[in-house]
């Protein structure tokens, strides 16, 4: 799950890098817009739903309602080699559990 906030400069440059993920790696996201206007409801919200949601954008993947795991976005550098490989490692330990 990807959550951004409407109009987020930072959250545009991380669409832009999703544009180079492959279809199927892109199909996977699912994307949760935050209305401007509702920025800090909406984040109190959040992050009660997922205690360590701390900025827009932020990607988690959530297996049986828990956070199984979030992608490290301090970072847009090599994004598609290291997002490519976070889902990997997530398909690897779920086939593995």
């Amino acid at each position: 799950m990807q959550i951004e906030l409407e109009g987020c400069p930072a959250c545009e440059e991380l669409r832009a890098a999703e544009r180079s993920l492959s279809p199927s790696l892109k199909n996977d996201i699912e994307i949760l817009v935050v209305p401007k206007s509702q920025k800090e409801v909406d984040r109190e919200t959040l992050k009660a739903l997922l205690p360590s949601f701390e900025f827009y954008p932020s990607i988690f993947a959530i297996s049986e309602g828990k956070i199984a795991s979030e992608f490290d976005l301090s970072t847009l550098d090599s994004f598609e080699m290291r997002f490519t490989d976070w889902r990997l490692n997530l398909n690897n330990t779920a086939m593995s559990s």
